[in-house]
């Protein structure tokens, strides 16, 4: 029921404000995000077309426009995340009647700071359309390696870029890995971070050269199989665009 959702989120948003518990809490804030977002995406065309008011927010949400969302998403992703150290000791089965479980998610995500920091990156990749700020991840310095990504300071002409926000999340989740013994979470979300740039960017030098380097780093472990596959993927992708090129040849001919 669509006309109900303000209402629903509004009660939703009280219950999250007088809950006590940081790490209950934490995840509240995530959900709530989340139907904030739903709700940006369900209304997305009207919402874009009004004129965005600045400096005060309307407290009819039905009066809202795309930055005034966007803030608050973007605030209440911000709040999710703001114990870290906190949450990076809490299991995150201690919410599993909550997760959708995947097969190796214990390795991959073992903590409510793994699990929180991914739904932020999900919910703001979501929300593509909602700033006219937009960094087009062009400079070899988002493919650096780990060890080196995370030292970068982004261009402030796009603090607001979701790209911007998303590779930050990506940096505070491998700086939380770099000192684990088995680099099995590390791999993971690092290779999701060139996913991500490579998918912005298309630079398929940079984004080679960094697999690569990431194979010659890991290769004495077992979780190196992710990092081939991406390679694999990778060559996978040019054989199939050199056929379509061919057969756009032939065609010609």
């Amino acid at each position: 029921e669509p006309d109900k959702a303000p209402e629903v989120i509004k009660d939703f948003e009280t219950f999250t404000e007088k809950t006590t518990d940081k790490t209950d809490k934490a995840l509240l804030n995530s959900m709530l995000a989340e139907l904030y977002a739903n709700y940006y995406q369900a209304n997305q065309w009207n919402i874009n077309e009004r004129t965005e008011v600045h400096g005060t927010t309307p407290d009819d949400i039905n009066e809202w426009t795309k930055n005034i969302f966007y803030d608050k998403i973007s605030n209440l992703l911000d709040k999710s995340l703001h114990n870290k150290e906190l949450l990076q000791k809490t299991d995150v089965q201690r919410y599993e009647l909550l997760l959708e479980k995947g097969k190796d998610s214990e390795k991959l995500q073992p903590t409510l700071f793994d699990f929180l920091a991914q739904r932020k990156i999900d919910i703001l990749e979501s929300l593509e359309g909602i700033t006219d700020v937009e960094n087009s991840l062009d400079e070899a310095e988002y493919y650096l390696p780990a060890v080196e990504f995370v030292k970068q300071k982004f261009d402030e002409e796009f603090q607001q870029s979701l790209e911007n926000k998303i590779l930050a999340v990506y940096q505070q989740l491998i700086v939380f890995h770099l000192i684990d013994s088995q680099p099995d979470a590390l791999i993971y979300i690092d290779l999701k971070r060139l996913d991500y740039v490579y998918s912005k960017s298309e630079d398929k030098k940079s984004y080679l050269n960094a697999l690569e380097a990431m194979e010659k780093n890991y290769r004495n472990f077992p979780a190196v199989v992710e990092v081939l596959a991406d390679l694999a993927s990778y060559y996978h992708g040019l054989n199939e665009n050199e056929e379509d090129e061919n057969a756009e040849v032939d065609k010609t001919a």
